[in-house]
């Protein structure tokens, strides 16, 4: 691969801040943001929701060259299907990274997608959210293109993320209906945030590409995370192009990211949806995580 072109993937979990991140980065370094483009096959088979650009998905000129680019195998829906089975099953993921195995299919699909994208754009950087670790760790061990992404581990306090699954929210990407995002209970919480980061500090920590970033400290000085970026080695001597910037990100957040010159970036802390029980419980693994943290960062 051209060693002038580059992915930036964030990981986390759900509710990160990953979408403001993903714009930042974007309007500062150029490029195209994808979105959370691990979902294309769901959501350009199903055919029922936008692209960031404001056009149907299947009427989006960029996503339409993406799949006619892409292998005639996997130009179907059933590549969701399949994908999931691979990537949510955990102890096939640890079983795959001992023994230095990869998946077939999800390396051949990583492959052939990323593939198609580049040859679908002038951009020479490509800004991903899809912020799975199984996606990611395979996108840095297994792929043809490792040696060229730049990975940022985004992570936001376990409590203030599970009290945002505590509201009501309307995805924005669908057409003409009206679908919620599914709220999550505790334990499905805890087992998705902490499989999340986890894996991914410990699969990716000693990997040179690897940045972790608080949401936090992001939030009080995004420009700190900028410069570690730029002054990475896996930058030297690439040709940033701000003038190439495409809205094309799909699913949730990134469909609706305002587009407005003043982009505003403000830490929320709140709790309030949570009870007592919730409180203490979240407190409890946030210590724990933290001393995880200690030992392995």
């Amino acid at each position: 691969m051209n060693n002038n072109k580059l992915i930036i993937y964030i990981i986390g979990d759900g509710r990160s801040g990953s979408t403001i991140l993903e714009e930042y980065l974007a309007r500062n370094l150029g490029g195209l943001k994808i979105g959370e483009a691990r979902r294309f096959w769901k959501y350009y088979y199903e055919d029922e929701t936008y692209c960031e650009c404001g056009d149907h998905i299947k009427k989006c000129s960029f996503w339409k060259s993406v799949n006619e680019k892409l292998p005639e195998d996997i130009r179907n829906i059933h590549v969701h299907q399949r994908l999931g089975q691979v990537l949510f099953n955990f102890k096939n993921l640890l079983r795959t990274l001992g023994e230095n195995n990869p998946d077939t299919f999800l390396k051949y699909v990583q492959n052939s997608f990323y593939k198609a994208i580049f040859n679908s754009t002038s951009a020479n950087l490509i800004i991903d959210s899809s912020k799975i670790s199984p996606w990611g760790i395979y996108l840095d061990q297994f792929s043809m293109f490792k040696n060229n992404v730049l990975f940022i581990h985004l992570v936001r306090d376990i409590a203030v993320t599970a009290n945002s699954w505590k509201k009501d929210v309307t995805l924005p990407e669908y057409i003409d209906k009206e679908v919620k995002m599914p709220k999550r209970t505790l334990s499905k919480h805890l087992k998705s945030w902490l499989k999340v980061n986890l894996s991914t500090i410990k699969y990716m920590k000693k990997e040179g590409n690897y940045i972790y970033i608080d949401y936090k400290d992001f939030c009080n000085d995004p420009n700190k995370l900028l410069l570690k970026i730029k002054n990475h080695g896996m930058f030297d001597d690439f040709s940033f192009d701000r003038e190439v910037r495409g809205l094309h990100g799909i699913a949730g957040n990134p469909v609706r990211q305002e587009t407005s010159e003043d982009l505003q970036i403000k830490y929320y802390n709140s709790t309030n949806n949570l009870n007592i029980f919730e409180k203490v419980v979240y407190a409890t693994v946030r210590y724990c995580y933290l001393m995880f943290k200690y030992v392995n960062i």
